[in-house]
């Protein structure tokens, strides 16, 4: 089996767990991606094989043409280091994968897996994150996409919303919704962020978001409804392009003393973070339908941690938190609407524990253990065909 993925693979925790889960299964697997200076060109993983491609155009600029050229060398090296190997599967990562992905199976004459973690069909998500990308450049890859996605043998996406957009987009069945959900760990508690950020003897309860500094997740709403919430403190765990920003608007909203900023932690380290943390917290913004449809890794990280949770009112998330009653939704546009919906667990007590209680019933369903099942099925019934 062979896995296919544009990037450096350093942190993608969806494609190391199916790799992995693949592995203990008694599948051989080695997963194709980008080499950069610092990292191993081939090294082993959980048991499986990673094989990273050195590109000649590497280092060049991060100009369009450049990064076409970069993407075509890719392609070919991919190609040439996969051609008529024993490959029963190709299973590639996100619509850059998709046509290497393609290219293999034909070569290989084996079955064809397109895992889709984002809504690659939505043309705001891809001009919200990439401003500069030419709209020429993703006619193409539209195109190439719907091509490629009715000649797949699976199709694997992230959300039932995302299923169903896929679905009547490309006018075929519904792809199999397998959710980026953790292993099913048991909670530690310790006063490890408290430590961190130097407020060891602080009484006040811990708001958590963990992940990127972005635009678009709604972190500015998120610090601005700091200001009317009370004996609870926000921790940023995450870095990105906007660092600098946040920390800017929290001393301009008089709330410094009440956000603090951690840089990321490694993968294996994040659950034993999160876990210390009262109330998991993902304000992500209705920029696209990708953010809309979204049902992010981190919800269920903070439920695995048994957090109760406050999320955007958005389909996928919304259902979740409503039908388990595991915390509060709310609309990210408006700090004071976040900032009640994290009084509104802090200040009930009864309200709280009842979260935690039906969180540890949440947690017996959306785990690896039994998401795994869907995947490990797709490849029995691929492989009897």
């Amino acid at each position: 089996m062979c896995m296919v993925v544009y990037n450096f693979f350093v942190n993608d925790a969806r494609v190391i767990r199916e790799a992995k889960t693949l592995v203990e299964s008694g599948y051989e697997v080695t997963v194709f991606a980008l080499h950069k200076e610092g990292l191993r060109q081939n090294e082993e993983m959980h048991g499986f094989k990673v094989n990273r491609i050195h590109l000649r155009f590497g280092k060049l600029p991060q100009y369009n043409m450049f990064q076409i050229l970069k993407y075509l060398e890719f392609i070919l090296r991919c190609y040439f280091r996969t051609r008529k190997k024993d490959i029963s599967i190709c299973h590639c990562h996100d619509l850059e994968a998709l046509l290497v992905g393609y290219l293999i199976t034909k070569s290989n004459k084996c079955k064809l897996i397109y895992d889709s973690h984002e809504l690659w069909g939505d043309p705001q998500y891809i001009f919200f994150t990439r401003p500069s990308y030419p709209k020429f450049i993703f006619s193409i890859q539209r195109k190439l996409e719907h091509f490629i996605m009715r000649r797949a043998h699976a199709i694997i996406t992230v959300s039932d919303s995302i299923g169903d957009f896929i679905a009547k987009q490309n006018k075929i069945r519904k792809p199999c919704v397998i959710k980026n959900v953790p292993d099913l760990i048991k909670n530690r508690k310790s006063n490890k962020i408290k430590e961190k950020i130097g407020i060891i003897d602080d009484k006040r309860k811990i708001v958590l978001y963990q992940g990127g500094l972005g635009r678009g997740r709604g972190l500015e709403n998120l610090i601005v409804s700091m200001r009317w919430v009370d004996d609870a403190v926000l921790v940023m765990l995450g870095d990105g392009i906007i660092n600098e920003e946040l920390r800017d608007l929290a001393v301009k909203h008089k709330v410094e003393n009440k956000v603090f900023f951690m840089s990321a932690v490694p993968p294996e380290e994040l659950f034993s973070y999160t876990c210390l943390a009262d109330i998991g917290v993902h304000p992500i913004e209705n920029t696209c339908l990708n953010h809309y449809y979204c049902l992010p890794n981190k919800l269920f990280e903070y439920l695995m941690a048994e957090l109760p949770v406050v999320v955007s009112d958005f389909p996928e998330m919304a259902r979740i938190v409503k039908k388990y009653k595991v915390g509060e939704v709310f609309d990210p546009a408006k700090p004071q609407e976040i900032s009640r919906a994290i009084n509104s667990l802090l200040n009930d007590e009864d309200k709280y524990q009842e979260c935690k209680l039906n969180i540890k019933k949440v947690n017996q369903i959306y785990n690896w253990e039994n998401e795994k099942k869907k995947l490990l099925g797709i490849y029995k019934e691929l492989l009897r065909q």
